[in-house]
């Protein structure tokens, strides 16, 4: 079982993809949740099982919750109790601004990243809709992707199938275009 984004801030709403081999995510009801020793427990706020081994889940994560490891756990009656041991972080935003303003701001973190990174983008662009580039250094395009609409002004950048090494995000909508460097580890 893996999860797409795998890390989050406190205080922010994500949609995690959430996918496991030889899973049986549309047989049934099933809970879902994010745990830290025996003192913090997330629950989903809401999930839409796509196929039976993928789904999404959404999480809203406390302002208060503690910065750390958790254990992003599964649970039904078709699979039993699956549990991804340390594998969702949650924390502050440790990324790299694109543009600082008193009002706005585009965040990429983590950079550099090695399974699931994010795009957080300023309120003023959460309602339109734009696209996200990933291009190699030589000026290869990598990945295109359209989005209609960002989740609570976070979009997350599909990394997992690039190879290690360095490149370039463009983020575009109607008005504008901006542009990042980021490492793939």
């Amino acid at each position: 079982m893996s999860s797409a984004p795998n890390s989050a801030n406190a205080g922010q709403f994500i949609s995690t993809l959430l996918t496991g081999s030889g899973t049986n995510f549309m047989s049934g009801s099933s809970t879902v949740y994010l745990s830290m020793a025996s003192s913090t427990t997330i629950f989903e706020s809401a999930y839409s099982p796509i196929s039976n081994t993928q789904r999404t889940c959404d999480f809203n994560i406390p302002a208060n919750a503690a910065t750390g490891y958790y254990d992003l756990n599964f649970y039904s009656m078709a699979d039993g109790f699956l549990s991804l041991p340390y594998s969702f972080y949650i924390g502050t935003p440790t990324g790299i601004d694109l543009e600082q303003n008193d009002n706005s701001k585009f965040v990429f973190y983590p950079n550099p990243v090695q399974q699931a990174a994010s795009l957080k983008l300023p309120l003023s662009y959460t309602s339109m809709p734009g696209s996200i580039e990933i291009f190699d250094l030589s000026g290869k395009k990598i990945v295109s992707q359209f989005i209609e609409s960002p989740v609570n002004g976070t979009i997350p950048v599909p990394v997992s199938g690039l190879s290690a090494g360095k490149y370039i995000l463009v983020f575009t909508n109607a008005s504008e275009s901006k542009s990042i460097q980021f490492e793939k580890k």
